[in-house]
């Protein structure tokens, strides 16, 4: 390769990297539209953490987890701009955290245990929270709005 092909390919490197990381404004709406999605999904899955006793089973538990993976997944995809990249990690560490605070309110009540269900619902209303918090910093906002359905 010539100086000339050196230089063109130079140049096509560097604009591929510029294109690997959006600009603070459009990872936000990135971001907060896979948010949307999630919290559609969380309230039509019927999960809530106060399920007691007469829980039917893991189904709602199981569609609740599942839909924070899936938003979890596309948003590890979504790679934060360098300005917000401490918060972003932060946030999407908190979330991975969420499926299996969920699975250990849903087995708990599945096992009728209602002392370690309030106190996995308890822990589930924390990390949430926790999670909105650090998505605030990160100037997310539909992810920063409380989840209902995680934090009643």
């Amino acid at each position: 390769m010539g100086r000339a092909g050196a230089i063109a390919a130079c140049a096509l490197a560097a604009s591929l990297a510029a294109c690997g990381s959006p600009s603070k404004e459009e990872w936000v709406a990135q971001m907060d539209g896979v948010c949307q999605t999630r919290n559609r999904q969380l309230d039509s899955s019927g999960f809530t953490p106060q399920t007691t006793s007469s829980f039917s089973g893991t189904g709602p538990a199981e569609d609740a987890a599942r839909a924070v993976e899936s938003a979890n997944s596309r948003m590890a995809k979504l790679k934060p701009p360098e300005e917000v990249k401490s918060q972003g990690e932060l946030y999407l560490g908190q979330m991975q955290r969420v499926p299996a605070a969920i699975n250990d309110v849903a087995s708990n009540a599945k096992a009728d245990d209602q002392r370690a269900q309030k106190a996995a619902s308890a822990d589930l209303r924390g990390v949430t929270n926790e999670s909105e918090r650090l998505a605030g910093e990160a100037g997310l906002k539909s992810c920063s709005e409380p989840t209902p359905t995680l934090s009643r």
